[in-house]
């Protein structure tokens, strides 16, 4: 039986809906400042869900397509539209916002330039009892606040006063205009735990990804994995494709999409910008160690291509876990019989559990059969793990660790599209994807969750991948010189061979293992 409560509550909704959104014009006469899309539609509607509630809201969104303004819109009618605020603030009436910008004197021109202009009651309005507002401004001009006549003041902060300034006010909402640095977020949110208690306390930020943080690039990007942030909250990643028509059904008057993609995506210097301004997507892209990997070309679904007769390569990395150490991770990859392409086939890994090397030599069993005949590198600084295996018998090599070597190795693959992740073979292949495009230079290695590109290098870094981008002629220098100083790294380089460059390496591999249970059995 569903309460009176219940269903007037549902009616009140669905008359929000009907009557989205709520703008007040100069001359009283329309509620349409412009037609609006579908997805400014659903954001104004955040919070005032009857079942499910959500309090926290994220949005990416390409550049100017109007991410800011529908928040600007939001806001306001928040603060003016008492009839509603039993659906924004059932249990309390709100007097307290703060809206973030990166900074003073842009918050001042967006005041100016969209509040004022287009948004805020003006002409007659501006002095309505119920609707209207007055501004104040700082010493140097800068705006401060908008004091509404519904008794609701909204304070404008910025990400570039230290984060301590925020403290001491407890807010029935917070706008965030653009990446909120972590430090602010981390404030502000301590903000409104009181007025969450009883039902208030909204949150929201709208932002196209230049910062490449890793708070929100796990909201965002790792959406449904084990790694992902602010779980219950509403996500959404626009892109101007989502702009083509109006939430009516109409076209748009600013996009089309011989327009986006023969005139707009053009402008953009490379894959990484077409994916943040285009389709709104958190791409790092400063200082990223697979500065190549392109998450558009580098990942492929499961059976597009054939890999029979593709030779399987594993790469096994240690990590002790816990809280403050690294995962352990397994990285299945399968290379074409000419060695020029790889498809990374599956992916394992330990999300910071305590393992023993003795744990990972027992998962990398069970897991074996699975690869077919293969070879299997793991980090030869794991003593413990080469110890067991070959009391087992089992063939574990010694991989390249050299990190210059395998991210150049990884770098030149995806680049000329050699190596590609196929996802849907197993839940931890989006970890490894997260690690490709966010790794970043800056963070000291220790710190670093990198964990599956580094099973990832072990695997390939020995592997004689023949290179698109060395040219015929560097390749026979090269060939000459590394083959008389080190085979391998000639095999590692791809460089032209008669035969089978894996079958003599295979040879070395076997006396290796030999040497080592020999070594074993010494011992014991």
């Amino acid at each position: 039986m569903v309460s009176r409560e219940h269903q007037q509550l549902k009616a009140a909704h669905e008359y929000m809906r009907e009557n989205l959104p709520f703008y007040i014009s100069a001359d009283w006469n329309s509620c349409y400042a412009h037609p609006f899309y579908d997805w400014q539609k659903q954001f104004l509607l955040v919070g005032t869900e009857t079942i499910d509630r959500k309090l926290l809201a994220f949005l990416t969104a390409a550049n100017q397509i109007g991410k800011s303004s529908i928040q600007i819109i939001k806001c306001i009618n928040m603060a003016v539209r008492q009839d509603l605020w039993h659906l924004w603030f059932p249990n309390k009436r709100p007097t307290t916002f703060i809206y973030c910008y990166p900074e003073s004197k842009l918050a001042t021109v967006e005041f100016e330039e969209k509040w004022v202009k287009e948004y805020l009651p003006r002409g007659e309005m501006k002095n309505d009892p119920r609707y209207g507002w007055t501004a104040t401004f700082g010493d140097k001009g800068q705006i401060d606040s908008i004091t509404f006549f519904s008794g609701v003041t909204v304070y404008f902060r910025f990400y570039s006063q230290a984060p301590k300034s925020l403290q001491g006010a407890t807010v029935d909402a917070i706008f965030l205009d653009e990446e909120t640095p972590e430090a602010h977020y981390d404030e502000l949110m301590v903000r409104t735990q009181a007025r969450q208690a009883i039902g208030s306390g909204h949150v929201s930020m709208v932002f196209t990804a230049t910062l490449g943080q890793d708070y929100l690039y796990k909201c965002m990007e790792c959406q449904g994995t084990p790694v992902e942030t602010f779980k219950n909250a509403w996500k959404r990643q626009i892109s101007v494709f989502d702009c083509l028509f109006y939430a009516d059904g109409t076209p748009s008057r600013v996009w089309t999409e011989n327009y986006i993609r023969n005139e707009l995506m053009p402008k953009y210097r490379n894959a990484r910008e077409i994916q943040r301004r285009i389709y709104g997507r958190f791409v790092k892209s400063s200082g990223l160690i697979f500065e190549e990997f392109d998450i558009v070309r580098g990942v492929e679904q499961q059976g597009v291509t054939d890999m029979t007769g593709w030779r399987s390569f594993v790469g096994i990395d240690f990590g002790a876990g816990g809280e403050y150490g690294h995962s352990s991770a397994i990285v299945h990859v399968k290379v074409d019989p000419g060695y020029e392409n790889a498809r990374i086939a599956s992916v394992w890994w330990s999300q910071k559990r305590r393992m023993t090397q003795g744990d990972l030599l027992l998962r990398y069993k069970m897991m074996r059969s699975t690869f077919g005949p293969h070879w299997a590198f793991g980090d030869w600084g794991a003593t413990d793990l080469f110890t067991l295996a070959a009391r087992e018998g089992i063939p574990l090599h010694k991989a390249e660790k050299s990190h210059e070597i395998g991210i150049n190795l990884l770098n030149s693959l995806f680049k000329d599209e050699q190596m590609k992740v196929i996802t849907g073979t197993s839940p931890d292949v989006a970890q490894l994807v997260q690690e490709l495009k966010s790794v970043s230079e800056e963070t000291p290695k220790r710190h670093r969750i990198d964990d599956c590109a580094d099973a990832l290098r072990y695997a390939i870094s020995l592997v004689p991948f023949r290179l698109k981008s060395l040219k015929a002629g560097q390749k026979a220098v090269e060939a000459k010189v590394m083959e008389e100083i080190n085979p391998r790294m000639a095999f590692y380089r791809g460089l032209d061979r008669k035969d089978d460059p894996m079958s003599k390496f295979e040879h070395e591999l076997g006396q290796e293992l030999q040497e080592v249970i020999e070594s074993f059995e010494e011992l014991i």
